[in-house]
């Protein structure tokens, strides 16, 4: 079983999962695209966007361009 994220984490994730949901959902993009150019299965997104966990560097690099933002625009 997973262990219990650190509140500092836990905050982060939650902001990047916001912001991932509505830049997604500004941009007119289902979940099933995003993961399409991301090279993950749309699970993993809706995982993303629910903060059940954070994203790896390259993950990150990969959604950025996919929805033509900047990753500190995803994190911050």
């Amino acid at each position: 079983m997973p262990t219990e994220l650190k509140p500092a984490t836990a905050k982060r994730n939650a902001v990047f999962a916001d912001n991932l949901r509505r830049i997604r959902r500004s941009r007119g993009m289902s979940q099933q695209q995003v993961a399409d150019s991301v090279g993950v299965t749309f699970q993993h997104v809706s995982a993303w966007e629910r903060a059940r966990y954070g994203i790896s560097a390259e993950h990150l690099d990969l959604l950025a361009e996919a929805l033509g933002v900047s990753a500190q625009e995803l994190i911050y």
